[in-house]
Order: C-alpha cells, then structure tokens, then sequence
C-alpha cells in the first residue's frame, strides 16, 4: 500500500507538468496544515507546493515582498477555505488563480491553486507592477520581463477549468485516503514493527529522530511558528535529501529568513541539525536491521558513504563502528 500511495504521488506530478506543459496553467498545493495545524501533511513534493509564474519567482527573491504574497496567498486560500467552493481571485502582483479546498471527512488539509496568469486588462497590471518597484524595489526591466513571460487568458477561460480542477482535487482526496488508511494500519499493527524493511522504517517513522524531537518540545519552539513546522519537516524528509532552501519553498518564507529563526529558535543551525538527525539514522539502520554502513547511506539519501563516515567522525570522534563498540547498549545514541 506505501507503493501505491507513492505511485499515486508520481502519477500526480507526472499530469501536473504535462497540464502545465500544454495548457500554460500551473497547479500549486498548498497544505493547509502548514498555517493552521501542528503537523505537516506532504501531499505533494516541494516543487508542487509554491508558485512557480515569472511574476511569483520574482516576487521570492525579496525578502519583504515574499512576506506579502505568503500573507496575500494565505488570505486567499483561507477565503476558499471558508467558501468551502471553487473562487476565482488576483493576487496583488496581478496573478489570477481558480482556487478550490481538498475536503476529507468534514476537514480541509489542503487548497489548490489552477492558473499563475493574467487575466486583468494591461493598464491595471502595469498600475500593479509599479505599485510592487514603489514597494520593494524592483526595476523596471526585472518587471517586464517577468511580465512578458507570463501567459494571458480570461476570467472565463480560467473558470471553464473547474470540472478539471475538481478531477486533480478529487484524484489527491483519495491519495490522502490511502495515506491516511497507511497511518492507521501502523497504529493497529504495532507487534509487526519488527518484520518492516530498513526502508519502510524509515518512511514510517519508525527511526528515532532524538534531537528534533527535543527541539520540538522546547519550550522556544511555539507551536505551528516557522521553526516548528521546519522541524517536523525534517523528521519527515530528512532521508528525501530535503535542504534550507526545500523547507523555506514549503513554509513560503525566505531561506535566509528561516536559517535566522531556526538558529535562534534552537541554538544550533538548520545544516546541522538535518547532519545530526541523518547519522543517527544511519546508526540506528545498522544497529537494529545489522546491515552495512553502505547500506545504511543509501537508504538515507548519501551518493558515497565516505561523506557520511567522514560526518560521523567529526561529530563523535570515533568511526560508527568504534562508536558502537563503546556505546553497545546505548538507545538515545548521541546529541549536540
């Protein structure tokens, strides 16, 4: 069943690019979970996850200007949300979007975003794109060609969309049914943790993340702040090869911005405590299943286990086999 609900993940992306690639319209999902929950649910990968247009991509490479769309986009997906129905809205640098809620058993986890084009008459944009070089400071050659790279439709055109719309949110409605049935198959079936392959443990959650799980509970972490949601995260992908810049795409702030807060949030950097929690997975890979180092990197995400002995050594002092040897019975295994 995870080989399903992961075929499922593939397949959507797959159809996403390929509507993108003839349509021009972009898909964004957003999780919903990420402004109002205490956990992530990765219903998609982190490209899927924010907007991708010319006009969207500019706006991210200013810190203050990122903060108005992640609040303007906020609004927007809250003000679906509360319709619990398909709107079609422009943003304020002049993206239109057809914007409809994933509804699951009485709850919306997610949002969807059809469109990241214009529809607004051209006098209206160009008032908008000087409104954003007032504000944040954009020239005006960046502005026009992110502008000339953006497509052009109708309102019309953009609602025409909704039967199609309401097909993708209906395909990710069933592929969080699967997960959700995959979580609930775990919790019951507690005795079989055991017999899991190395990789199912890790996808399960089943590998001890030590050092974000104290990171979460303390008391300077506040629940559902940037930082908490970058730490669960990171106990989520940190075999996936997740970096800074995959958190702050997800989370929707800046990469500097979120290095800040999570340095001093926690007191040690984002680099180092993704390094930490990836060479006790390895560590509890080989001590639980007895399979190599080699393998062990594999599985978490490493292209040569020199890097990762090499991390390892730095860290501890000792190989992870000289590890082992002085620390036979430890559990918690080692923490900053």
């Amino acid at each position: 069943m995870a080989d399903q609900s992961a075929d499922n993940r593939r397949t959507l992306e797959r159809f996403l690019d390929e509507l993108a690639r003839i349509t021009g319209l972009r898909v964004c999902l957003y999780d919903m979970s990420v402004f109002a929950a205490d956990r992530t649910q990765v219903l998609a990968s982190n490209a899927l996850r924010h907007h991708r247009c010319s006009l969207c991509s500019l706006m991210k490479t200013r810190e203050d200007a990122l903060d108005r769309c992640v609040a303007h986009d906020r609004m927007r997906a809250r003000r679906a949300w509360d319709k619990g129905k398909p709107i079609i809205d422009t943003c304020h640098a002049g993206v239109t979007d057809l914007i409809t809620p994933i509804t699951i058993a009485g709850q919306t986890p997610g949002v969807l975003f059809l469109g990241q084009t214009v529809t607004i008459p051209q006098a209206q944009l160009e008032t908008k794109l000087k409104k954003l070089a007032q504000q944040f400071g954009f020239t005006q050659r960046q502005l026009d060609q992110a502008k000339r790279k953006m497509s052009q439709r109708t309102r019309k055109d953009i609602g025409s969309h909704r039967a199609l719309l309401a097909m993708i949110t209906q395909f990710v409605v069933q592929q969080e049914r699967i997960r959700q049935l995959e979580l609930e198959l775990t919790k019951w079936r507690p005795d079989r943790t055991k017999s899991l392959t190395p990789r199912q443990a890790i996808e399960q959650g089943k590998i001890p993340t030590p050092l974000v799980d104290r990171l979460i509970q303390s008391s300077n972490c506040e629940i559902q702040s940037p930082v908490h949601r970058c730490l669960l995260l990171i106990k989520q992908c940190y075999y996936k090869g997740i970096t800074l810049e995959d958190a702050a795409q997800t989370l929707h702030i800046s990469s500097s911005h979120l290095s800040r807060l999570f340095s001093q949030t926690t007191g040690i950097s984002f680099r180092s405590c993704l390094l930490e929690t990836r060479l006790n997975a390895g560590l509890n890979l080989v001590r639980r299943f007895h399979i190599s180092i080699t393998q062990a990197t594999e599985l978490l995400g490493y292209r040569d286990p020199s890097i990762y002995l090499r991390s390892f050594k730095r860290k501890t002092g000792m190989t992870p086999g000289q590890f082992q040897r002085k620390h036979p019975h430890d559990s918690a295994y080692f923490e900053s």
